[in-house]
């Protein structure tokens, strides 16, 4: 199993834990990506979560990103894989979603005859260059583990074999129904928050396909920066090219309201938690699509980033503009979240991966594709 930020650990943490109780299986975690960066803390993350990475392979990214370095991040990433699954000779390796240093890692797996098991392909991200690596990993991928139907459709549609698309939810929900919330005063108290005010918990990454960070992060701030009814918890960017700029704003923001606490890092059962007492979701995190409406929480989702994912009714969208965003937050706060659906699942899906990996023949076989016309 392959991981490369806080954000796909999360939604593979549960399948971790469901291979580690099982016992017919051995897990061999690597750990990669935004988990070398010395100071983004979810590597620590991980350990506290109960996982010992077997490897951490380091992409020489910095604090400051850009695309040539995330782009020889990729290959850093494929050379590191190569090495490992030389040393470990595993059976199959496990990835999750649609970041650079993930396409990396299933290159050297296919090159190198080993098959891999994808979560969450099929997915549709139009403001970002994830989603043409997520549709890439497909074809690279044996096993696929979706999260919708339409998702399966697509993966489909794009020539896989429908006896190895398995739609089997958000893992992301798994989590939640695992997590002892932590009380509302105990994580005021932690984080610095107000814990009589109504929270919203934002969560920004660069789109990569449109707006810049700098101004994304701008709007967003100015969107909030007259709410001094709520209190806000700004969370760190991924290690997207100019995610940087994101932390730096919300940085700052915070260090001058104050009604607003900035966290590069919550690490999963305090994002949960948080996720759970606030009123609101705001940004353009997957979590706001994935987790939020299981929550109970209205998410205001903004600009492209997430664009054409399936979303729950208490999914808001919103472009870039500083009067779209509040009144989406005034719509939001607003809404009645009693009857809303979450599309992505109930919160069991680690434990139909784990019936898949125990039923399907590892070997030759699995490598071998035939591409099904679905189109006349």
């Amino acid at each position: 199993m392959v991981t490369g930020s806080r954000a796909d650990w999360g939604l593979l943490k549960p399948v971790a834990q469901a291979i580690d109780a099982a016992g017919d299986m051995a897990l061999h975690l690597v750990a990669t990506g935004q988990h070398a960066m010395g100071d983004q803390g979810s590597l620590a993350a991980i350990r506290e979560d109960g996982f010992e990475p077997v490897a951490v392979i380091d992409l020489a990214l910095d604090a400051q990103p850009d695309a040539l370095s995330a782009a020889r991040a990729t290959g850093l990433a494929s050379v590191g894989i190569a090495d490992e699954i030389a040393r470990s000779s595993p059976d199959l390796m496990m990835v999750l979603g649609d970041r650079y240093e993930i396409l990396g890692a299933a290159s050297a797996a296919v090159v190198m005859g080993l098959p891999i098991a994808h979560l969450c392909g099929g997915d549709v991200t139009e403001g970002a260059f994830d989603d043409a690596i997520r549709h890439a990993i497909t074809k690279l991928a044996s096993l696929h583990f979706v999260t919708t139907e339409a998702a399966a459709r697509r993966v489909r549609q794009m020539g896989e074999q429908p006896d190895r698309v398995f739609r089997v939810g958000s893992t992301g929900l798994d989590t939640i129904v695992q997590t002892d919330m932590i009380p509302r005063a105990e994580l005021a108290s932690d984080l610095g928050l107000d814990a009589a005010k109504d929270w919203a918990l934002v969560a920004l990454h660069p789109e990569t396909r449109g707006i810049g960070a700098d101004e994304a992060a701008e709007i967003v701030l100015r969107a909030i920066v007259d709410k001094p009814d709520m209190a806000f918890i700004l969370t760190g960017s991924n290690a997207d090219p100019q995610g940087y700029l994101i932390d730096g704003a919300f940085e700052a923001f915070a260090e001058n309201h104050a009604n607003a606490v900035f966290h590069r890092t919550l690490g999963s059962r305090r994002f949960l938690s948080a996720l759970r007492h606030a009123r609101l979701m705001i940004g353009n995190s997957s979590a706001g699509l994935y987790e939020a409406p299981s929550l109970g929480v209205a998410t205001i989702d903004i600009g492209d980033r997430q664009k054409g994912r399936d979303a729950a009714t208490s999914v808001l969208h919103s472009t870039f503009d500083v009067n779209d965003i509040r009144r989406c937050m005034e719509a939001g706060l607003a809404m009645n979240l009693e009857t809303v659906e979450n599309p992505y699942g109930d919160g069991q899906s680690a434990a139909r991966v784990l019936s898949v990996l125990r039923t399907v023949r590892l070997g030759p076989d699995l490598l071998r594709k035939s591409f099904v016309e679905t189109l006349p």
